[in-house]
């Protein structure tokens, strides 16, 4: 359990890291790096197949509450 977590802090880290680097040049999500730019890419298709339109939002709820 415990290298899980260390493996999940270390993905997490690694992933600040290359948005950090990439800042400059990242504008549109299907610019954002490994499995997060495929899963944009992906979905894009899946709209662009079935000609359909989507808007997605992400955050913490707790950045909702009062």
């Amino acid at each position: 359990m415990a290298n899980s977590s260390a493996e999940s802090l270390a993905d997490k880290l690694e992933l600040a890291d290359l948005l950090a680097v990439g800042r400059s040049h990242m504008f549109v999500p299907q610019d954002l790096p490994g499995r997060y730019g495929r899963v944009v890419a992906a979905v894009d298709r899946v709209l662009e197949a079935t000609q359909s339109e989507a808007a997605a939002g992400g955050g913490s709820p707790s950045v909702l509450l009062p």
